[in-house]
């Protein structure tokens, strides 16, 4: 059990922690997740390990709710148990009139909702626009 005063760290998944791509690359993927080819980040499973020792982890993305959920139990030991795991049903959509296309923000007033004091919450995230 780890204190409640721990730093809570929600990492994002995709261009994060792995890469996932509807063709495979010139190497085998670590795994199939659905129809992608999956490629976790170097040392993965050792960061895991670590950042869990030391912070309460979250998983928050802007992917549907059944990838996520696959990714989380293909890539996490099976003892490192989410204190949340957040698809984008949990993201507000905007749009962004440059591109015409739809984004997603990781809005964090819903994670305070839940409980947790945001001076002791880092997110992690390859694109800053979403957080």
């Amino acid at each position: 059990m780890q204190p409640l005063d721990q730093i809570l760290l929600i990492l994002d998944i995709d261009e994060t922690l792995l890469y996932a791509a509807d063709r495979p690359l010139e190497r085998k993927p670590d795994c199939r997740i659905g129809p992608y080819a999956v490629y976790l980040r170097p040392f993965l499973t050792d960061f895991l390990n670590q950042v869990s020792q030391h912070y309460r982890i979250a998983v928050w993305s802007s992917s549907s709710p059944d990838y996520v959920e696959s990714v989380v139990n293909s890539i996490f030991p099976k003892w490192i148990i989410p204190e949340f795991i957040w698809s984008r049903e949990r993201c507000i959509t905007r749009f962004d009139p440059e591109w015409h296309e739809q984004y997603y923000i990781k809005d964090l007033k819903k994670v305070r909702r839940q409980g947790y004091n945001l001076e002791r919450v880092l997110i992690v995230d390859d694109t800053p626009q979403k957080s």
